[in-house]
């Protein structure tokens, strides 16, 4: 019999009561309430916890009209999700949740490409996914989703790896059509699109990780490397401190007739297939708010189809071939581009048709003197497809124009972060692109000098390994190089001595 525990709550997620719901281990070994997973989530009323323990379980399971919770014996250890394994090359069915919800966390669900089948289709469902891995799934017909796909549901998934999965064309990694999406913390990469192509141009055009249609999607905190992010039809969009690399297709993101798309503190580099290909955002038909990000490489930074209206400010628009095209006239759309850098583009922005090139004032063009410029090999070949790029490292050098350069009308609020993770606002003024700069000496990370830096500042010399775990905002290498000689010791205290005094101490 299944033990019955009596605390508060079973899941969090579903708000079910624990009083009313199992606990139910399952065991291939015997030592269980259950040898079958898939039984035992047969078997399992709603609310139901399975703990599966460490072990590889060859088969799949269904949750139709309930909610479940399946987690290993802890979601928290790499070790123990690693260990604890969902593994699909015998078995040529998905996890189907349908009408109902289910909360996975902390297992591997592996190879269901050797199936060709994707790891979990839901419908009219809720979904919450946390500290799971998708690795080698694969669904190989139109509208895919290699690893998942979803229409009518919700999904929110933190902390997952989406790893080497494989769809047709709408999505390597996820598929979603009238939904609602979360995406926090998450790894997407090698996953890759396989389909045929009709002509030529279809060859990178289709290529997409992330295809959503008709869905909201809030994703923040996340990296993903490989094929196009595709929003279409979206109510909202909201994406902050993402790392998006496009290396195989037309645009690293694609947003089309979405009322409001928002993306700040965030990395959008288009690599493509060599040194002049690629776009790093694509748009049509929205309006997209482009705020504090860094837009790297490609042929284009940002183009925009109308109707449109566009607002960029504050951002860095680096090694585009040109930084932002507008797909017609003015009259098409709205645009507002102010205090950006644009850098090693041809021209800062232009008009496709009618009026030819413009430059657009408000905005500068410098060397932003960044850490490391991105670069490509091209091999001693005229091909592009033996071109090997070297991504850059594009936070700002402690000598950059681009430090408090930013805007000065945009309100930032306290809890406001670079896409680093630390305060967006560092001396009084926000900086151009995706990494604010801290001010010298501010080794508590709140984003300013003060007599509270002192001993944040005596520990950063002395234990940086303490330093790194009691001040996780603190950039400690940018902050702590107070005399700018590109080391954190010894000869920086009379600098920070001398900076600290000149604020006065308005400690009790």
């Amino acid at each position: 019999m299944p033990l019955r525990v009596l605390i508060q709550w079973c899941s969090v997620a579903f708000s079910v009561p624990v009083s009313l719901c199992a606990v139910i281990v399952v065991d291939p070994a015997g030592g269980g309430d259950e040898v079958s997973m898939t039984r035992a989530v047969e078997n399992a009323a709603n609310g139901d916890v399975i703990v599966l323990v460490p072990a590889v379980y060859y088969s799949t399971f269904d949750v139709i009209d309930k909610s479940v919770t399946v987690r290993s014996i802890d979601p928290e250890n790499p070790l123990i999700v690693a260990a604890t394994v969902i593994d699909r090359r015998f078995e040529p069915r998905s996890i189907v949740v349908i009408g109902g919800g289910l909360e996975l966390s902390g297992v591997t669900v592996r190879d269901g490409a050797l199936q060709e089948t994707r790891a979990i289709t839901a419908r009219f469902a809720h979904l919450a996914i946390a500290n799971c891995v998708f690795q080698n799934n694969g669904f190989y017909v139109e509208q895919s989703g290699g690893a998942i796909y979803l229409n009518d549901s919700t999904i929110s998934l933190v902390n997952c790896a989406l790893l080497g999965n494989r769809g047709y064309t709408s999505g390597s990694a996820i598929f979603a059509n009238r939904c609602h999406l979360e995406i926090n913390r998450c790894w997407f990469e090698g996953n890759q699109t396989t389909f045929i192509p009709r002509f030529p141009e279809e060859e990178h055009s289709r290529r997409r990780t992330i295809v959503a249609r008709s869905s909201q999607i809030e994703m923040a905190d996340t990296t993903i490397i490989g094929e196009t992010v595709w929003i279409d039809g979206s109510p909202s969009v909201e994406i902050e401190r993402c790392r998006i690399y496009q290396l195989a297709g037309v645009q690293a993101l694609g947003i089309g007739d979405c009322p409001s798309a928002i993306v700040r503190d965030s990395l959008i580099l288009s690599i493509g297939v060599g040194p002049e290909s690629g776009t790093a955002c694509i748009t049509s038909g929205c309006n997209l708010s482009l705020t504090g990000c860094a837009i790297v490489g490609g042929t284009i930074g940002v183009s925009t189809q109308p109707p449109w209206i566009l607002t960029a400010r504050g951002n860095l628009f680096y090694q585009n071939g040109y930084g932002v095209i507008f797909g017609d006239t003015p009259e098409s759309g709205y645009y507002t581009i102010r205090d950006n850098c644009f850098f090693g583009s041809i021209w800062g922005a232009m008009l496709m048709r009618y009026v030819g090139f413009i430059d657009i004032p408000g905005n500068l063009r410098v060397d932003p003197r960044v850490v490391t410029p991105g670069s490509w090999d091209l091999n001693g070949t005229p091909e592009s497809a033996d071109d090997l790029y070297t991504p850059g490292d594009y936070r700002l050098r402690p000598d950059s124009p681009l430090i408090n350069a930013g805007p000065t009308d945009l309100v930032y609020g306290p809890d406001a972060r670079d896409f680093f993770g630390r305060v967006r606002v560092a001396g009084g003024r926000v900086d151009i692109g995706y990494h604010e700069y801290p001010e010298a000496g501010d080794l508590d990370g709140d984003g300013n000098l003060t007599w509270f830096d002192v001993d944040p500042f005596v520990l950063a010399l002395l234990d940086p390994a303490a330093h790194a775990v009691q001040f996780p905002l603190a950039d400690r290498e940018a902050a702590g190089d107070v005399n700018r000689d590109g080391r954190v010791d010894l000869f920086d205290i009379p600098a920070f001595v001398d900076r600290v005094s000149a604020i006065g101490d308005p400690r009790p």
